[in-house]
């Protein structure tokens, strides 16, 4: 291929994908064949060096964790291959730390990709890439030709390097600089030339930390032929450091000694978007305080090294209040000059001030003990009796702090947070000030009473959402409904999950109002769909407490009129444990149900305690759940496999469809499909998504 040619056709080149993810490896396969790119997948290294062997690909697009072999190891193998060495190497990787990146180019990788990956970056990168690599090869190719064919293609060559967005030079170990091209000057400032005369000025230019593994690096290329890679910084004539990502393309010898010819790419944005994203992923917006991430790991480090700190995180009193009577621009004010506060009185005693959300910050004090941490805290309250300016506005507000020690107070990061948001509470109780926490304060129940005490006013102010996981028909992966799961959009702790506040509900009497929201908001949801077009059921998850309750059934027939659900629109799900609590009562109320034509599915089946004979006396049975206890080990552990065989019979024998739950890969897809199992749910088929978003995996499953 020529130059011209990498440039004018961006997606031709052959592409060699390593993930020993089948899901990655299927997206991004597809994606790039969509680009009519030729592309081959490997699931391990020792497969993608067969590939490459046997057809050495222009671009490798290679994940970082795998079983057999890291991608590290995979690209120092590829390194050391004469025939592969030239191969640009893309690393994937949902590892996103400094650390990370560094090493995969040094490791001898050219550009670094973060999962989940954006679409467009990813073939950004390749066309990028291709266009380079083929650009190198040819100048390899040519630079290593006799004289004849370097004086006639000289002059293309120098059209194709003054023109090229990368920096061209040649360095001669006995004069420095003979050459540079155009892009060099534009970036630095300063031409070859300069160089040349003082051959210590490069020197000098490269900063002082990267000093030495340059001069390494640029010292073995010319005593030992040895091609280099690397990043470094160098001033440009204005002052400023630059970025380069600089490589060898050609090592040989000639009158001026050995001439390295290189390859730099300014990479100075790049490095400053990265640093950007890496400040955004860790700080505040609004307050640029490091945030909750930030916080964590910043704990996380002490708690492993063994270090000893206080935590203190502090709730402003009242908050709510200013900004419903004063506006969430007077708000958003408030917080930032409790955040600049913070930062003043805590300034030589506190390691780390962050914002949690909302209106919580924290303090991180390395280093002190619980009597400090008291000390700190009633410093800090009373940098607050000092009112704040807010508009014209002179506004006075408290705060409450709750305090944690570690090591006196174990356990990882989260759950110092966690310990802390309880003293805090426990202040709040006592109308401020601050609180330690103490074992008998009981962070878990303390936290999941404070949820329990929310949760009904959590319902009333639309704080509930539904995600929904689909479930598909394995004879032509057609969709076969949705199974709607419940979520609570917290306004402090974010999106929990029901693992978070599900089991003390299910306990408790506000168990009814949830259900009635569940149906309500899936039956509405299924008016809409199908006044769209979209004819799939929803099945809703029922408690034990629900199944005895008399009037649910009446409560449902309204609904279903109320919103005109079509029979089978809706369905229940029920675990076997639920049913057997009170097996008649359960009966009485799935009978009413039943008449509504509304089906039931057996949920977990397996796990709990039900007979054959109670199984075969439900009404409007329309299928069975296998647990994913069974489902996730029956690759490798025969007894499970006939356990699901047997379900899948079973199922088959009373006449309704067996569904497998908790499939996470392709092989287990495989094997479902081989012992006769009609329907599958699981992450390998699609995670619980909002409606938005599954309604856009509906219309692309369609659309497929």
């Amino acid at each position: 291929m020529t130059i011209n040619g990498a440039l004018d056709r961006p997606n031709a080149g052959r592409i060699l994908v390593v993930d020993d993810t089948p899901e990655n490896l299927a997206i991004l396969t597809q994606l790039l064949r969509a680009q009519d790119y030729h592309v081959r997948s490997a699931l391990s290294g020792k497969r993608a060096l067969q590939l490459a062997l046997h057809e050495a690909p222009d671009l490798m697009l290679l994940d970082i964790r795998m079983p057999d072999v890291d991608g590290y190891e995979v690209c120092r193998q590829f390194k050391e291959r004469p025939e592969l060495k030239g191969i640009p190497i893309i690393f994937i990787s949902a590892m996103t730390d400094t650390e990370v990146k560094v090493k995969t180019f040094t490791t001898g990788g050219v550009d670094f990709i973060s999962k989940p990956f954006e679409a467009e970056e990813v073939l950004a990168r390749v066309r990028t890439h291709l266009a380079l690599h083929a650009i190198e090869r040819e100048l390899e190719r040519r630079l290593g030709a006799r004289t004849r064919e370097l004086a006639e293609s000289e002059a293309r060559y120098r059209t194709l390097i003054e023109k090229s967005p990368n920096l061209i030079y040649s360095m001669s170990s006995a004069r420095g600089h003979l050459y540079a091209n155009r892009r060099f000057k534009e970036v630095l400032g300063i031409g070859a030339e300069w160089f040349r005369e003082h051959p210590e000025r490069w020197w000098v230019r490269i900063h002082p930390e990267d000093r030495v593994q340059v001069e390494a690096a640029m010292t073995q290329a010319s005593e030992r032929g040895r091609h280099y890679n690397l990043e470094y910084r160098i001033l440009d004539a204005g002052g400023q450091w630059r970025w380069f990502h600089d490589r060898s393309i050609d090592i040989r010898t000639g009158s001026d000694g050995v001439i390295v010819d290189s390859l730099a790419t300014d990479v100075t944005d790049l490095r400053k978007q990265q640093a950007d994203m890496e400040h955004l992923a860790y700080h505040d917006v609004l307050t640029d305080l490091a945030n909750r991430k930030k916080l964590l790991a910043s704990l996380d480090t002490r708690i492993a090294a063994g270090e000893p700190f206080a935590l203190l995180l502090l709730d402003i009193d009242r908050f709510k209040d200013i900004n419903d009577a004063l506006g969430h621009a007077a708000g958003d004010l408030l917080l930032l000059q409790v955040a600049r506060r913070l930062q003043i009185q805590a300034a030589n005693t506190t390691d780390l001030v962050a914002r949690l959300g909302g209106d919580e910050f924290a303090l991180c004090l390395g280093g002190a003990t619980l009597a400090a941490a008291r000390e700190v805290a009633g410093k800090v309250l009373t940098g607050f009796d000092q009112p704040f300016s807010l508009e014209g506005l002179r506004v006075k507000v408290g705060a409450s702090i709750g305090i944690v020690a570690h090591p006196t107070d174990e356990g990882a990061a989260s759950e110092l947070l966690m310990r802390a948001d309880v003293a805090m509470y426990a202040a709040k109780r006592r109308l401020g000030g601050y609180a330690c926490y103490t074992s008998d304060s009981g962070r878990h129940s303390a936290f999941r009473l404070e949820l329990l005490s929310e949760f009904s006013e959590a319902i009333d102010q639309g704080q509930l959402v539904l995600h929904y996981q689909p479930k598909i028909r394995l004879r032509d992966d057609s969709v076969s409904g949705v199974e709607a799961l419940v979520r609570w959009q917290h306004p402090r702790h974010g999106l929990l999950p029901p693992g978070e506040f599900l089991p003390m509900v299910e306990t408790s009497d506000v168990i009814g109002k949830l259900t009635h929201w569940v149906i309500e908001a899936a039956a509405i949801q299924l008016r809409s769909w199908r006044d769209r077009g979209i004819r799939i059921p929803i099945a809703v998850n029922l408690s034990a407490r629900n199944l005895v309750d008399d009037s649910l059934p009446g409560w449902v027939e309204n609904i279903l009129d109320a919103y005109q659900v079509p029979a089978g629109g809706l369905e229940f799900e029920i675990t076997e444990t639920a049913m057997m609590v009170d097996i008649e009562r359960t009966l009485a109320t799935l009978n009413c149900i039943s008449r509504l034509n509304v089906g039931f599915a057996i949920d977990d089946f397996g796990t709990g305690f039900s007979s054959f004979s109670f199984v075969r006396r439900l009404p409007y049975l329309a299928s069975l759940k296998i647990d994913r206890s069974f489902v996730a080990p029956m690759r490798t552990n025969p007894v499970d496999a006939v356990v699901v065989n047997s379900m899948i019979s079973l199922a088959l024998g009373l006449g309704v469809t067996a569904i497998a739950e908790g499939v996470e890969d392709l092989e287990t897809l495989a094997a479902l499909r081989l012992a006769g199992c009609p329907e599958a749910q699981g992450y390998v088929i699609a995670r619980p998504m909002p409606v938005d978003r599954i309604e856009q995996w509906l219309l692309n499953r369609a659309g497929s």
